[in-house]
C-alpha cells in the first residue's frame, strides 16, 4: 500500500510547468504539472521542533487547483502516493522521491463566496474526469529535473 497523508505549510507558491505524455491510444498529449515543497512539522516526542521538507507534484486538473489555491505559508493537508525516480546531472546519477498529489484539503476558514466558487470548480472538474491522471510508463518519470 502506498498512501501518504501530510499536513504542513508550502514553503513557496507552486511552480507550474507542462510536460508531454502518451495516452492509452499512443497519442501525444500535453499536460499541466504543479510542484511545491511542503514543510511538515516533526515535534511529537522530540525535545526540539524540526521540519521535514517534502516535494509535492500535482498533475492536470489537480495541478490547476494547486496553482489556483495553494499559497506560501497557508496550512494544507495533502494525500497522495510516493513516486521514486532518477536523473543524471554532470555524469552523476541523482535519485528523487516525490509525493504525487491525489487529494488536497485547505485548512483556512472558507467564506460563503469561496464555498460557491469552490463548488463550481469541483463540479467542472468532475465533468473533466477530475481524477483521470495519465499513467507513466514502467520506467518513465514525466518530470524533468
Amino acid at each position: 500500500m502506498n498512501v501518504v497523508n501530510l499536513a504542513g505549510n508550502p514553503t513557496a507558491d507552486p511552480v507550474e510547468s507542462t510536460y508531454t505524455y502518451k495516452d492509452k491510444d499512443g497519442n501525444e498529449k500535453n499536460g499541466r504539472r504543479a510542484s511545491f515543497v511542503l514543510a511538515v512539522s516533526v515535534s511529537n516526542g522530540r525535545r526540539y521542533e524540526e521540519a521535514t521538507f517534502v516535494r509535492c507534484v500535482a498533475f492536470n486538473n489537480n495541478a490547476k487547483i494547486v496553482i489556483d489555491r495553494v499559497k506560501c505559508g497557508k496550512k494544507i493537508i495533502v494525500q497522495g502516493h510516493l513516486k521514486s525516480g532518477s536523473f543524471e546531472r554532470d555524469g552523476v546519477k541523482q535519485y528523487t522521491l516525490d509525493l504525487i498529489v491525489d487529494c488536497i484539503e485547505f485548512c483556512e476558514k472558507v467564506t460563503e463566496e469561496k464555498k460557491n466558487t469552490e463548488f463550481v470548480e469541483m463540479s467542472e472538474n468532475a465533468q473533466n474526469e477530475f481524477f483521470n491522471l495519465p499513467e507513466p510508463g514502467e520506467n518513465d518519470l514525466p518530470m524533468p529535473y
